[in-house]
């Protein structure tokens, strides 16, 4: 049971690590195309 709350962490701060890339990937593609 104490596996949970780590686990939990690890996959929030992955998820919080995609969002970053992917705003970032965005971001990027927007300023090309400007």
């Amino acid at each position: 049971m104490s596996q949970t709350p780590k686990f939990l962490g690890l996959a929030n701060s992955y998820l919080v690590w995609r969002i970053s890339i992917c705003q970032e990937n965005q971001l990027s593609h927007w300023l090309r195309l400007l």
